[in-house]
């Protein structure tokens, strides 16, 4: 009975051990049947005892084995790996607590052995995977050899995480599959880290910011150095090299700066410093960085991890700036003009140069003191007017103008305009650019004078031409009348030479009065203030010209184009009038053409007449504007000689101008601006 008790026990043994641990730890089930199989011998001898201590051995290694277990369940959960088998051929299938959760069950009972497991075990995993899957394990199993993949799984926790499947596949003699067993891995914190570090890299490869490590030996060679050192044009593996050195691309201007800096930092224990100095790039340019650098001590030895960054935009706008700070700095210590700076209370706190030249005090003498006492008592009012609503407002004031106390104690005139940057973190007052008009309003004052005294002699001039028009008009009516009577009383005692003598009197009498006229119409010429309204070229012109009479052999061209202006009519209608009347009445030729045009002239509005008369020398191009000039004897053709000077004094006196060209048997063009 023993007999066959021991001999199923030895049997059975196995079995029996796999039921109650599992597949796990198969080298110590196989060291127990070992050991079973050692003592079968001595059953022959001693049944009774051999079976007491086998059974003892047996209780012993069960606690064993259930501890190791347990050690290996916690190992897998802290590694967060698990492992199955599944045997087609016996169907069995056992899966550990953590290969089931990371394929989404919370039970490994979940995944006992039943035709559907393969269709359970792809139900939480993302149909995105299960393709990949089917194709690497296909293939895996026509190769016959094991394969490992990574996919993604529904977690029993409802999120996402990526597993690493390693997969053996076990054939029979006939190359079957009977057996698969594996291990299953959760990676999601490996591809997350992954991920990040992938980020990071191509965030440090676009930064501008390089790292790089090198020792303390002569030359400080690299030891490791980031890709974005391309932003210099160097490649990381020209900077590896064994023969390159960091100090043969900093610029020889700062070398021998760069390494006395770095002892001065030895000598003081510092293991963290910032430098800044230039370096050549690969093309030969040359670039400021700044140099942050850690001292670290690696395997014995002394390491300097940097930080590069790329500052030369930053020290060249420094330089730019340090170059304008110089260049107003220079103005203003030069400038005539004064800048000062003032509290929100008027304290003096700054002056420029050019108020000490000009006031006569020295430095120690105005600043602090209050910038009211030297403002004159009766602008005082205005000025602190001003300053308070600046000091309120904050905005730019407008100019004021007020008397400035120096140190002789005399009074100078100043323009001033005010900047409230009171919360400007460099000036933080007001600040106030003045400049000396003590000699402009001398000038105005004495300009003013003249203008009044002109104006004083202008209103008499034309009073006086107005008394001496009428006065000398009267006397010369009644000589006219006084010959037509005479003429009258002695007509049949004289000859045809006293009647022609008494007619050339009467026509002298009337050139003296268009003369006289001609004169207080001159006097008069640019002191009209005419009215503004609509000047239609083309229209008034021909209006001009109808009042006008011309003679029937008179042929007058009017441009279409002529401007409509909005200007003072009645001046440009005289002016045109003038032009048109000397163009028909110094006309030497049977038929008189006359052209009246218009073109621009720099934004000015130019237009002329233009006729076909005896034209005019070269000599006489200014000649002619002036007063009482005439080109022919007045007996020839009567005229006072006035007409174009009244012109010119017209155009002029509206900002244009006026001008002729001519040639000789041709005819002459007279051209005037109009603004």
């Amino acid at each position: 009975m023993r007999t066959n008790k021991y001999s199923e026990y030895s049997d059975n043994l196995k079995e029996l051990v796999e039921k109650h641990f599992g597949n796990i730890h198969e080298e110590k089930i196989s060291s127990f049947i070992d050991d079973y199989n050692a003592n079968k011998s001595l059953i022959n001898g001693n049944i009774d005892e051999t079976y007491l201590e086998i059974q003892k051995k047996l209780d012993q290694n069960k606690d064993e084995l259930l501890k190791l277990q347990s050690d290996l369940i916690y190992a897998q959960r802290v590694a967060r790996t698990g492992s199955f088998y599944i045997d087609f051929s016996n169907k069995e299938a056992r899966f550990s607590e953590m290969a089931a959760e990371l394929i989404g069950f919370a039970d490994p009972k979940q995944l006992e052995y039943s035709n559907d497991l393969v269709l359970l075990l792809r139900k939480n995993i993302l149909k995105e995977d299960l393709n990949k899957i089917d194709e690497v394990w296909a293939k895996a199993l026509q190769e016959k050899k094991e394969f490992e993949i990574q996919f993604r799984v529904n977690s029993i926790s409802g999120k996402i995480i990526f597993v690493n499947w390693v997969l053996k596949n076990i054939f029979d003699e006939q190359g079957r599959l009977i057996k698969v067993a594996g291990i299953l891995q959760d990676i999601t914190n490996q591809i997350e880290n992954e991920k990040k570090d992938k980020e990071a890299t191509i965030i440090l490869e676009k930064s501008k910011v390089i790292l790089i490590k090198w020792s303390r030996d002569p030359g400080f060679p690299v030891i490791f150095v980031s890709k974005n050192i391309g932003h210099f044009g160097y490649t990381p593996e020209e900077l590896l090299d064994e023969s390159f050195k960091f100090s043969s691309i900093v610029y020889k201007d700062d070398i021998d700066r760069v390494k006395a800096e770095i002892k001065t930092f030895e000598e003081q224990g510092l293991k963290e410093y910032i430098q800044q100095y230039r370096i050549v790039t690969k093309d030969g340019k040359v670039v400021w960085i700044k140099d942050q650098s850690f001292v670290v001590e690696s395997l014995g030895k002394i390491e300097v991890h940097g930080l590069l960054t790329d500052i030369n935009a930053k020290m060249q706008a420094e330089e730019q700036l340090k170059a304008s700070e110089d260049k107003f700095r220079t103005l203003i210590q030069n400038s005539s003009d004064i800048v000062s700076i003032v509290d929100h209370q008027g304290n003096i706190t700054y002056e420029s140069p050019a108020f000490y030249g000009i006031f006569g005090y020295e430095p120690s003498e105005i600043l602090g003191r209050n910038v009211f006492e030297f403002v004159h008592p009766d602008d005082l009012e205005n000025v602190l007017s001003r300053f308070n609503n600046l000091v309120e407002h904050s905005a730019e004031g407008n100019q004021v103008v007020y008397r400035f106390k120096a140190k002789d104690c005399s009074y100078r005139y100043i323009e001033s305009v005010g900047s409230n940057l009171l919360s400007h973190p460099h000036i933080s007052g007001m600040v106030i650019n003045s400049r000396d008009i003590s000699e402009r309003i001398e000038a105005e004052t004495q300009l003013k004078a003249h203008s009044e005294n002109l104006e004083k002699i202008n209103k008499e001039l034309d009073q006086f031409a107005y008394i001496v028009s009428h006065d000398l008009k009267a006397p010369l009516r009644a000589i006219y009348n006084l010959s037509e009577w005479i003429q009258e009383d002695l007509d049949d005692k004289l000859d045809e030479g006293n009647r022609e003598q008494f007619e050339l009197l009467r026509n002298r009498i009337k050139r003296l009065e268009s003369l006289i006229v001609g004169i207080l119409e001159y006097s008069r010429a640019g002191k009209k203030t005419a009215e503004i309204s609509a000047f239609n070229g083309f229209e008034a012109v021909k209006e001009i010209i109808d009042a006008m009479g011309a003679p029937d052999n008179t042929r007058i061209v009017i441009d279409p184009q002529l401007p409509v202006l909005n200007t003072e009519k009645i001046l440009i209608e005289q002016v045109f009038s003038n032009f048109i009347s000397n163009a028909i009445k110094y006309n030497d030729k049977d038929e008189i053409i006359i052209e009246i045009g218009y073109k621009e002239d720099n934004g000015s509005h130019c237009f002329y007449v233009k006729d076909n008369g005896p034209g005019i020398p070269q000599e006489y191009y200014e000649k002619v504007f002036g007063i009482f000039q005439t080109l022919q004897s007045r007996d020839v053709v009567e005229s006072t000689g006035i007409g174009l000077a009244i012109v010119k004094k017209i155009v002029e006196d509206k900002g244009g101008k006026v001008w002729l060209e001519s040639e000789i048997g041709v005819g002459s063009c007279f051209y005037f601006t109009w603004k």
